[in-house]
């Protein structure tokens, strides 16, 4: 039984991701004007099969600018934030562009804490070794917490009177980046150099999240500005 969880965890991280997600989709259904379960259903299957050709493919990437010869297989968290949510956009437009960027933000957090724990079940993606120890940096663990904490964190985002509709994803590819690039220095990353390519693509992604958060919240606050004229015109 270890031994078949240790070989499929990946996969059954996948699964359990669209099993904890679909409720989460479902009941936020409204921001996207869907009805019917077969869409909300439609919409997490995709996703997470997008994710997982995403991450593949970005896992290649970096193998590719790394100096190693293109190979497929193998997965890159980086990719369900550069790529996966690119169809999507293209997909959708207005408000409607922003609920859905909001409940696949809301669907990734809990997959992606159940795709970090299935890698203490692979025993990949380890922390480094703590200098003068056989014990390494608890990296996985760290990650899990961070994931909870973001998702308590959007939940209670959520229900504030000055949520912006669509920054939930912004927020992810924001906070993760910090988070990351900060933890990524206790990882086991096969080399002898602190920085490496990671800390590249994490800083990418604070970047991007920080650019397209400090956006909308110009846009919001000349919109209350805008209604605040009108208001006072009447």
């Amino acid at each position: 039984m270890s031994e078949f969880l240790a070989d499929n965890c990946k996969t059954l991280a996948v699964a359990a991701g669209l099993i904890v997600g679909f409720p989460l989709v479902w009941k936020r259904r409204d921001r996207v004007g869907f009805e019917h379960v077969w869409q909300v259903l439609l919409l997490c299957v995709s996703y997470s099969a997008v994710c997982v050709f995403a991450a593949t493919i970005f896992c290649s990437i970096e193998r590719v600018l790394s100096g190693e010869a293109f190979s497929w297989g193998g997965v890159s968290t980086y990719g369900m934030y550069f790529l996966a949510p690119i169809p999507y956009l293209i997909a959708s437009k207005g408000a409607k562009r922003a609920g859905l960027t909001d409940l696949l933000a809301i669907y990734a957090v809990p997959s992606l804490f159940l795709q970090r724990a299935s890698c203490l079940v692979a025993g990949c993606c380890q922390g480094a070794l703590i200098p003068g120890t056989e014990m390494r940096w608890p990296t996985r663990e760290l990650e899990l917490v961070f994931y909870v904490l973001l998702f308590l964190y959007f939940l209670r985002k959520e229900k504030s009177d000055t949520f912006i509709k669509g920054s939930l994803f912004p927020i992810l590819m924001t906070s993760y980046g910090a988070f990351r690039f900060f933890e990524e220095g206790f990882r086991d990353a096969g080399g002898a150099s602190y920085l490496h390519l990671a800390h590249f693509w994490s800083f990418m992604s604070f970047v991007i999240g920080l650019s397209i958060l400090l956006e909308m919240k110009r846009n919001y606050s000349k919109k209350l500005g805008s209604k605040s004229k009108k208001n006072g015109r009447k």
